[in-house]
């Protein structure tokens, strides 16, 4: 038995279906301990996905999948497949065969996604920072920060709706304090950028102070999430979040961030006009497509001026000479003469 088969499941619900109305996705599923299969287990389906890696299929990883969603179609495919990232409403209905619904708000799951967006190319450019610079990393942060104003205002709304069902609280933590700490951060980030220009003397000593600040900025984020130890049978244990999701699978995808970050590898496609996260192997691109492009286009920035002079010269060598002075005079603008008058009556 792997390691992955030996975790218990993770997931908000089994069967899941999707609907869409106005702004919000309504999502319908089976209670998940009723279901043996492990479809819509986010976690061991990240966890599983390293065995069956290919190039092209560096964006696959369920994680990587969520980060460049760029559009509701692929937002609402996710939620499809693996549950709501968090939730406004939740009910269970006592039947038969035990349903759970949950609503999910369409603009915090777009924000939602972007917020972790930001943090996985934050995590590329700490784990890079040979290829890094602090504007891009300052970009994260402030995405960061502003994406995490409404974390308050929900960890509020699932207390009180933990508060109706079974009076507890909410697993994760992050109030009015770690949001000020983050603030905090890239205030003290921003000075940083703006005092020390990159020709100072002092110009490493204060990019290490401005990755040091950025790698606070996720350690809040991470640490927002606490785990436990589960045991997985033979005197082992691991490393798991909560396991009631029924509020959302977002302590599942910092989870995997965490990971990412203690032992994974994450990465930017280096094609300028992708610019895709990926999981890392050997190649900076998340795919040969984008790899074969992007080498056609340095080729060509590199030596396609050279090749354009060259094929005109050799164009203008192979017409003949009167064909070029028939050219040429083509090319004069004829001089308009005046039209002749008629000669006056006498």
């Amino acid at each position: 038995m792997t390691f992955t088969e030996q975790l218990l499941p993770l997931r908000w619900g089994a069967n899941l279906r999707v609907r869409l109305h106005r702004n919000h996705l309504f999502v319908i599923g089976d209670w998940s301990v009723l279901s043996q299969d492990n479809a819509g287990d986010l976690l061991k389906s990240y966890l599983a996905f390293p065995t069956d890696w290919s190039a092209d299929r560096a964006r696959q990883a369920p994680h990587i999948e969520f980060a460049n969603a760029d559009s509701d179609d692929k937002l609402v495919a996710f939620v499809e497949r693996f549950g709501p990232v968090t939730t406004c409403a939740f009910e269970t209905a006592i039947t038969e065969d035990l349903r759970i619904g949950a609503a999910q708000d369409l603009d915090e799951l777009r924000n939602e996604r972007i917020l972790y967006s930001a943090a996985l190319r934050l995590l590329s450019e700490l784990q890079h920072p040979e290829k890094t610079d602090r504007e891009r990393i300052m970009n994260c942060m402030r995405e960061i920060a502003v994406k995490t104003r409404t974390w308050p205002d929900q960890w509020q709304r699932e207390s009180q709706m933990r508060a109706a069902r079974d009076n507890a609280k909410p697993s994760w933590q992050f109030q009015q304090v770690e949001l000020r700490s983050i603030e905090s951060l890239l205030s003290s980030a921003e000075w940083a950028l703006g005092r020390t220009p990159p020709e100072a003397p002092d110009y490493a000593e204060a990019f290490a102070y401005h990755l040091s600040l950025a790698e606070h900025v996720l350690c809040t984020l991470v640490s927002t999430f606490p785990t436990r130890l589960h045991p997985i049978g033979h005197g082992k244990v691991t490393e798991l979040p909560d396991d009631d999701l029924s509020y959302g699978i977002r302590p599942i995808l910092y989870h995997i961030l965490r990971l990412l970050w203690l032992r994974g590898s994450i990465g930017i496609c280096a094609n300028e006009r992708c610019r895709q996260l990926f999981e890392v192997d050997r190649i900076p691109y998340c795919s040969t497509e984008c790899s074969r492009k992007e080498r056609q286009r340095q080729n060509w920035a590199k030596r396609g001026s050279e090749r354009r002079r060259e094929r005109k010269r050799i164009q203008e060598k192979t017409v003949p000479g009167k064909q070029k002075a028939r050219r040429n005079s083509n090319l004069a603008t004829p001089e308009k003469t005046a039209p002749r008058r008629g000669r006056a009556s006498a």
